[in-house]
């Protein structure tokens, strides 16, 4: 268990004492509510197929307290720790595994019209399979992701109607995972993550405004198994913005338009490459009258592709010697779209209705 976990299940168990004593670990200001469950479960069978009898195993603690500081609409938290075992086995095999977490969050000024929430989420696990037979295998793997979210907003009343102004939502997760087989020399398979969120909505004057931005790295390393020397890591990257407008222009009709741009970077065995993606929409939906409904859309895409040629002998890019020197060998492709339709639904019956449909498309490629 990490130093992490451990000490918020530490805090979590001294809180809820405070709250069943007397409120002795807890200020005066202080109020709260905990609850505890613990989980213990068996189930085991035979079967007249050989080597399949199954056992299932499993205890857990679980864990939730919520509270506030002086008045709940200023100030408000909750902490729910979790621990569990698992353990499954039959004559050839066994697999147990540990799930620790534990999930925080304080709520600032819920009552007003700037309320921010901030989220901690953090999870371990680790697990091992044993594989029977006349050379038992065990494969340990272990993980741990975490999570640290914002939420912010700010909120307009007027007469019972609610603009929603900025609205900010912030996301950071990081983690990693390793896979070993016990008792074997060779360094354990390994990935790293990190990702970056942003979610800001805006809804003013009829207008409903969204942008976001994803961010994304990953690292893996492999086992060089077979001792050839070869480049053993892959790195990539991502990143994507997205902007979103809506707007209600007459009583029964509503435009939209967005965009979206994402680029990403790879590296396998030292060989690099890239890919960048565009794309733009409209749309227009319209009901002039019950029976009558009217619809287009035209969108653009545009992708780029680059790929550096490698060798896998030397785990280097190829290179060409000319006489502005070393040059790497690069492939290009691209592409463009444009699609545009237009839709029209007029219902003469319950049981009849006429379908109009005009489309086009065109592409290139290189």
């Amino acid at each position: 268990m990490t130093s992490g976990v451990k000490a918020a299940m530490v805090l979590a168990v001294v809180l809820a004492a405070g709250s069943l004593w007397g409120q002795k670990w807890v200020a005066p200001e202080t109020a709260m509510t905990g609850n505890g469950e613990f989980e213990f479960g068996y189930a085991g069978g035979n079967s007249t197929v050989a080597n399949s009898g199954l056992n299932s195993f499993y205890v857990g603690l679980l864990g939730s307290f919520l509270g506030y500081y002086r008045d709940p609409r200023i100030l408000s938290f909750n902490v729910a720790p979790n621990w569990r075992y698992d353990n499954d086995s039959n004559v050839d095999t066994s697999f147990g595994s540990n799930n620790e977490s534990v999930l925080a969050g304080l709520h600032f000024l819920n009552g007003s019209s700037m309320p921010l929430t901030m989220n901690y989420n953090v999870n371990r696990l680790t697990s091992a399979d044993l594989s029977g037979g006349q050379v038992p295998i065990t494969v340990r793997s272990r993980g741990l992701n975490q999570n640290l979210n914002f939420n912010w907003s700010i909120q307009k009343h007027e007469r019972d109607k609610v603009d929603r102004w900025p609205t900010l939502m912030l996301n950071y997760g990081k983690g990693w995972s390793d896979n070993s087989v016990a008792g074997l020399e060779a360094p354990a398979f390994t990935a790293d993550s990190s990702t970056f969120s942003a979610l800001s909505m805006y809804q003013i004057v009829g207008f409903h405004v969204s942008g976001g931005f994803l961010h994304q790295d990953i690292t893996q390393n492999t086992p060089d198994l077979l001792n050839l020397g070869l480049p053993t890591q892959t790195k990539s990257k991502s990143q994507s913005e997205t902007v979103t407008v809506t707007r209600k222009l007459f009583k029964s009709t509503t435009a939209a338009a967005s965009y979206n741009t994402s680029k990403g970077d790879v590296d396998v065995l030292n060989t690099p490459s890239s890919t960048s993606f565009d794309s733009a929409n409209a749309s227009v939906n319209s009901s002039p009258w019950k029976a009558l409904n009217l619809n287009g859309n035209v969108s653009y895409i545009s992708n780029e592709a680059h790929q550096a040629l490698s060798s896998l002998a030397t785990g280097t890019p190829p290179t060409t010697n000319g006489s502005g020197g070393v040059v790497p060998q690069l492939l290009f492709s691209t592409g463009r779209e444009v699609d545009g339709a237009a839709n029209g639904t007029y219902f003469l019956s319950q049981s009849w209705q006429l379908l109009g449909t005009a489309a086009r498309d065109q592409s290139e490629s290189l």
